[in-house]
């Protein structure tokens, strides 16, 4: 009896622990993301369309290679929790091995891929990076370690501060000439930087290279992921690649802008919760039941809180970068408003994922991001074929509003979940979403507020979520009072 009253008490404790660390992270990762988007708006007014075209298409070339550098170790490592000081001498020399060799190969490809995409400056951006390669993997253990001691706010405090000092970087790279090359610059020294104050302050301790075993045993386990890893990227970047063997770097350029613009919401998100809810969920393996019912309630919380940020971010953006930029970009509004609202439902699979990692499911995870990924190039190849750039906006709006659903319907109704439940997660705010931002949107096109973009965007804005969280506290009492009691939580720990 005994037992079982400490086992709750121990599960009570992790969930509450999560769920603290879900709503702070996400508070400091959404703060790094604005820095993140201001810093990129900045960018645009200095830089032109083909630097980012050109960031763009090496991003496609170092997102191969640079999934090498994390073939899964980390999540390896979290599932082995709390054997995790067994496995330490293998997981390091697996990810930097790896990740070295990779980062060799990419250099030797850099002039390759600069022919392939007729762009020489291509080539150094790659180098650049390969460089970068290596040097991201010394920091994974210590990272491990933080986030299975759930130490949640050093890591997000400390990706605020690194984040504003690489985009502070930039900024002035940018400002002194240096176009593209302006992004990659400052990675290999903030990577080195990062690695000397993690392991300072979350010292791993590495067992003798001849006591370590297992090794085949840390490579079967990584596999699964590795594959996820790698079909995940294509899809990521396979947009960015088809595109450019079709089109200039300009128009890669306003379609990776449009990208980045919209997708930090999703970003955000994704940086915050995902190892909150994997170190999260790992403990409560015991309890499969108590373990879905968590990670549903994630991802009802994380639905509610990026639905209708993805759908005001696609009705303000026209009036927003036209107040900013004039037409410098005024092609690129309309592939940004598409893609905001196809990655409005992205957010849900996040907890889905993280459940078939805390339970290292990894080959079923595979086989989910195979069919995907096979899904993502299709829509993508017939819309770049009909319509270049918006035609592949289309297509991958169509994706991310498809495979999200899909993904956590499938992965939640074989855990006993009923599909009316996985339905109402998405449909109840994305409905409330249209009905108030969309009349919000159109309260800002009257006759009165013609060509005066800051009011359109202030009534847009404000009228719109104040009359989401009226009708959220209406029609999902429950999932409202969730919010309201973690963000009393949260400030009652870290700010009184």
């Amino acid at each position: 009896m005994q037992t079982n009253i400490q086992k709750t008490f121990r599960q009570n404790s992790i969930a509450a622990a999560a769920a603290s660390g879900i709503i702070w992270t996400a508070f400091q990762s959404i703060s790094a993301k604005f820095l993140v988007f201001f810093a990129q708006l900045i960018l645009a007014r200095i830089l032109v369309p083909e630097d980012f075209g050109v960031l763009g298409l090496a991003n496609t070339i170092a997102a191969f290679f640079g999934v090498l550098s994390d073939i899964g170790v980390g999540q390896t490592l979290q599932q082995r929790h709390p054997r995790i000081h067994l496995w330490t001498t293998q997981a390091f020399c697996t990810g930097f091995f790896v990740a070295a060799v990779a980062g060799a190969a990419m250099a030797i490809y850099a002039p390759i891929a600069a022919q392939m995409f007729r762009n020489e400056k291509v080539s150094d951006l790659i180098l650049v990076l390969a460089l970068d390669l290596p040097l991201s993997t010394l920091w994974t253990l210590p990272l491990v370690k933080l986030q299975t001691q759930m130490r949640f706010t050093f890591t997000a405090t400390y990706a605020i501060v690194e984040t504003a000092a690489i985009q502070a970087a930039t900024i002035l790279l940018a400002w002194n000439g240096f176009g593209a090359l302006s992004f990659v610059l400052p990675l290999p020294a903030a990577s080195a930087v990062k690695a000397i104050v993690f392991w300072w302050f979350a010292p791993v301790q590495m067992r003798p290279f001849r006591l370590s075993k297992g090794w085949s045993h840390m490579f079967r386990r990584t596999s699964g992921l590795f594959g996820a890893s790698l079909l995940a990227m294509a899809a990521s970047q396979g947009d960015y690649m088809i595109l450019g063997f079709l089109a200039t770097a300009q128009v890669v350029g306003l379609y990776y802008f449009a990208f980045k613009l919209s997708s930090q919401p999703f970003m955000a998100l994704s940086a915050a919760v995902s190892g909150v809810l994997r170190s999260a969920l790992i403990p409560l393996r015991e309890d499969r039941t108590r373990q879905t019912a968590f990670a549903l309630k994630a991802a009802e919380l994380l639905v509610l809180i990026a639905v209708p940020v993805c759908y005001l971010q696609a009705a303000i953006t026209g009036p927003a970068l036209t107040l900013l930029f004039g037409d410098k970009w005024f092609l690129a509004i309309q592939l940004a408003q598409i893609l905001a609202l196809g990655l409005s439902a992205t957010p849900v699979s996040l907890a889905a994922r993280a459940l078939l990692l805390a339970r290292g499911e990894n080959s079923r995870l595979f086989k989910f991001q195979l069919v995907s990924t096979v899904f993502f190039f299709i829509l993508v190849s017939a819309g770049a074929f009909s319509a270049e750039a918006l035609g592949v906006a289309i297509g991958a709006a169509i994706y991310y509003t498809v495979q999200p659903a899909v993904f956590t319907g499938l992965v939640f109704f074989r855990e006993g979940v009923c599909i009316n439940t996985i339905v109402m997660i998405f449909f109840r705010p994305a409905f409330v979403s249209v009905v108030t931002i969309g009349s919000a949107y159109l309260l800002a096109q009257m006759p009165s507020l013609e060509n005066k973009l800051f009011m359109q965007i202030f009534a847009t804005s404000v009228f719109g979520i104040s009359s989401y969280i009226l009708c959220i506290v209406y029609f999902s009492p429950n999932a409202y009072k969730d919010v309201r009691r973690l963000l009393v939580r949260l400030f009652a720990k870290h700010l009184i």
